[in-house]
């Protein structure tokens, strides 16, 4: 690509050169080889941005992976934790479910007694 563009600036050169003369030529040889050399420096430039962006963003990237995989542990840690109260409650509830049979019991008892 930079070979074909220094070719076509030598021929354009070339061709202005004929048209008009030596120092058109040279002038335009020198003013397409100046916009080359600046246009190559603003390449440079905005790669070199590209690349101080593609790494900020690969810091961001890993922070998120980081705090994605603290959310996650969070996660599973809360969910060990609801299941552990689930039981809890389930043993409560059997043992509620009893003491109201109990109370049942007595209450039927102690109506039978005043009858």
């Amino acid at each position: 690509m930079i070979i074909w563009t220094l070719i076509l600036t030598i021929i354009f050169a070339f061709l202005v050169g004929l048209e008009y003369g030596t120092i058109p030529g040279i002038l335009v040889v020198l003013f397409l080889l100046f916009a080359w050399v600046i246009d190559i420096a603003a390449i440079k430039d905005v790669l070199s941005d590209v690349g101080r962006y593609y790494a900020e963003f690969s810091k961001q990237l890993e922070k998120i992976k980081d705090r994605t995989l603290q959310v996650e542990q969070r996660i599973i840690d809360l969910e060990e934790y609801y299941e552990q109260i689930g039981k809890e409650l389930g043993k409560v509830h059997k043992e509620v479910l009893l003491l109201n049979k109990k109370v049942d019991e007595l209450v039927r008892q102690n109506k039978d007694k005043q009858m």
